[in-house]
């Protein structure tokens, strides 16, 4: 065994320079074991690196991988990085090296098991099991390779990586790496995104292929975690109104972001990076006669803090997506912005914005024509919980299956839920917001958006409308250069992130006599009074 763990070593060793550039360390034990090395990481008071080469050898997964996950976690073990990131470079390496599908499969079934899922801050998941193998899907191992040698060069240069900082480096790093979509992939999305009802034999007449082909891209698409798949369901349906709420400090003792986390209807946030706003988020509040009491009183108290507060209330809303300028052989968007400034001149210049026709439908906002009893509230929060089949859903009701196949048709054929689809990784790394009141404006930058790749467009009674459109690389840059002829009639924002606040489904209770629900006003007032 001694001669035999030298030579594995020495091969994982060479693995590792070769895929990540790192020089291993040597073999820190003579004629002995990997017990034995084990007993080094606890010598040397690394614990948890010890205890989980001790699950790995329990496990008894094959000796070669054992060795390269022992030798990368000594090699990065005196680094400026946290336990878990050592582990899972470890993980990682093995999972990426492996050679058959079953392999795989097997160190995986570990790395779950070794390493659950679990929440390590208010917005911050750690999983990384199910995010590196998301990322293989993505990006193939270059992924691995870059987020490996990205963050120990971070820790090299004097940085100690908490767990924290870990995880927010590879979720970000991941949402940004992009997938190369051929040309038939790109049409396949842009007609999910513009159209999320239409079936894949309607798709496949309009492109010209057979609804076989068709549904195996789609299938491919969704297994490389490019394409999601989900029911929606219209919170105006069931009486949720839905508003975006803009802040801006002015050298105020409290951040934007203070002033909306403790509250009970955040749904979720984007910080601003750069530009006329400081923080978008998005409210979501039980229909009641004292919402625009609680929305005014929210307003007043963050102006006693120096914070100017915009709130818009979402009553009509629209998506856009083109892949026009989409380049499937550079996997680059090529926008052709300089012609997009002189369209957007010309805009202003000699059309008179009038006779601008809406580019981009705005439905409205849903009204509910079902009385909705205590198990179409399940149902729905079951739907939103991400439960697809009526097993699933049925399991999380605890209702007869006949009686919950019944209210699903209903619920289906009524609006209650709808199909959408989503795309990620397609290299829109950017987002911005642009905000108008002047409803010739609003023309306008409908316009220009469906030349934009991604673009999501909401008005409120009063014509108020804000767009938040997803670009590529640089882009935030180019569209305001683009828009620079609008001169002061819009505001402008680049978006970090969509960060999920803590609101989910309504947990409120519903009353179906009333059909409405109660609010928590002891939550309310809490938020409330804290900003006093």
């Amino acid at each position: 065994m001694p001669q035999k763990l030298l030579r594995l070593w020495n091969e994982a060793a060479a693995l590792i320079k070769n895929e990540i550039g790192l020089s291993a360390e040597p073999l820190p034990v003579e004629n002995g074991s990997l017990e034995e090395v084990a007993e080094a990481f606890e010598r040397e008071g690394h614990g948890p690196l010890a205890r989980s080469l001790r699950h790995i050898i329990d496990d008894r997964q094959s000796i070669d991988a054992q060795v390269i996950w022992a030798t990368l976690a000594w090699t990065l073990r005196e680094e400026a990085l946290c336990p878990e990131a050592v582990i899972d470079f470890g993980m990682g390496m093995v999972y990426y090296s492996r050679q058959t599908k079953e392999q795989m499969n097997a160190w995986m079934s570990l790395w779950k098991r070794m390493v659950p899922r679990r929440k390590v801050g208010p917005t911050l998941i750690y999983d990384p099991a199910n995010l590196y193998e998301s990322i293989l899907h993505v990006r193939g191992k270059r992924g691995f390779r870059d987020i490996v040698k990205e963050i120990v060069l971070y820790g090299q240069n004097g940085a100690d990586i908490s767990l924290d900082e870990y995880v927010t480096v590879i979720t970000k790093r991941y949402r940004r790496f992009s997938y190369q979509l051929a040309p038939i992939d790109a049409k396949i999305i842009q007609i999910l995104l513009k159209t999320p009802g239409k079936t894949i034999p309607e798709i496949a007449t309009e492109l010209g292929y057979s609804t076989f082909w068709v549904s195996q891209r789609i299938n491919k698409l969704k297994e490389n975690h490019i394409l999601f798949e989900f029911d929606h369901v219209p919170f105006s349906k069931i009486g949720i109104r839905m508003f975006n709420v803009l802040l801006k400090g002015q050298e105020s003792e409290k951040d934007a972001l203070h002033m909306v986390a403790e509250s009970p209807f955040l749904y979720g946030y984007r910080e601003v990076l750069a530009g006329d706003w400081d923080l978008l988020a998005i409210f979501c509040i039980p229909e009641s006669w004292q919402v625009n009491k609680w929305l005014r009183r929210f307003e007043k108290l963050a102006s006693e803090w120096r914070v100017s507060v915009t709130t818009s209330e979402i009553k009509r809303s629209g998506t856009s997506a083109s892949f026009d300028y989409y380049d499937p052989y550079r996997n680059a968007w090529r926008i052709p912005w300089d012609a997009l400034r002189l369209y957007s001149e010309e805009l202003v210049g000699t059309k008179a914005p009038d006779d601008l026709e809406d580019v981009v439908e705005l439905t409205p906002y849903g009204q509910r024509d079902v009385r909705l009893e205590d198990l179409d509230i399940r149902i729905l929060a079951a739907i939103r919980a991400r439960a697809k089949t009526l097993v699933e859903i049925r399991k999380k009701t605890r209702a007869s299956q006949n009686k919950v196949a019944a209210r699903l048709k209903i619920l289906r054929e009524k609006g209650f839920i709808v199909k959408r689809w989503e795309a990620l990784h397609i290299g829109l790394v950017e987002g911005a917001l642009i905000e108008t009141a002047d409803k010739k404006t609003g023309k306008m930058l409908m316009h220009l958006s469906t030349f934009l790749p991604r673009a999501i467009v909401s008005a409120d009674q009063k014509s108020r409308l804000i767009a938040v459109v997803n670009l590529p690389e640089g882009g935030t840059y180019c569209l305001l250069n683009v828009l620079a002829p609008l001169r002061n009639k819009f505001t402008f924002a680049q978006l970090g992130d969509y960060i999920y606040g803590e609101w989910g489904f309504p947990t409120y209770p519903w009353n179906p006599k009333t059909q409405s629900w109660k609010v928590p006003m002891e939550e309310v007032a809490r938020w409330l009074d804290g900003l006093r």
